[in-house]
């Protein structure tokens, strides 16, 4: 009998190192695998789509309010939202992005590589806050997209931008992208609730 307990006791210990020593492992892996995701091409290309997004969209906001500045009051806090948006996306990219650009971070500061479209405003006033309201739509689902795609840190910024994104289509026309019907539950009737 002492026999048999002194061999439970020894594996049991065993077992206990093992873990122990699985677990010392392990808790540097994912944390290693992770920042080598983050440094990825994959992850790299993403900031950049993303970066260009955001500048497209500063762009289109600057030549709305270029054409349509009677929009000023209604749309600069949107447009700062959305420089603010960029400056945060720049930020995270960090010396990562600017050293994998060729010539640094100059290449980026410009918009030179912009669709001609981003200035192609409607005379509309409502005509133009809807365009930018599509255009807040589109760049939030594809950011929503390519979350799938994204390491940790970065789909963090990508939801958050993505929810944002939604806010200001909600600002602007005063219907989020998911207003679909059967996405989003009713709201009981007077009827139903009682």
């Amino acid at each position: 009998m002492p026999c048999e307990l002194s061999r439970r006791t020894l594996l049991a210990g065993g077992g206990v190192l093992l873990a122990a020593a699985l677990t010392g492992c392990s808790a540097t892996g994912p944390r290693q695998a992770a920042e080598r995701a983050e440094r990825s091409a994959g992850a790299q290309r993403l900031r950049e789509e993303t970066e260009a997004d955001s500048r497209l969209l500063l762009a289109r906001y600057d030549a709305t309010l270029a054409t349509h500045p009677d929009l000023a009051d209604r749309l600069l806090p949107l447009r700062g939202t959305v420089a603010e948006h960029l400056a945060a996306v720049v930020a995270a990219a960090g010396a990562t992005t600017a050293s994998a650009r060729p010539g640094g971070e100059g290449a980026a500061a410009g918009d030179a590589g912009a669709p001609a479209d981003a200035t192609a405003v409607p005379a509309e006033p409502e005509a133009a806050v809807s365009e930018l309201s599509r255009s807040e739509a589109e760049v939030s689902e594809r950011r929503l997209v390519a979350l799938a795609d994204a390491p940790p840190e970065l789909a963090r910024l990508l939801a958050s931008l993505a929810a944002a994104g939604a806010t200001q289509c909600y600002l602007l026309d005063g219907a989020l992208p998911e207003d679909e019907p059967g996405l989003l539950p009713e709201a009981p009737t007077t009827e139903e609730a009682t």
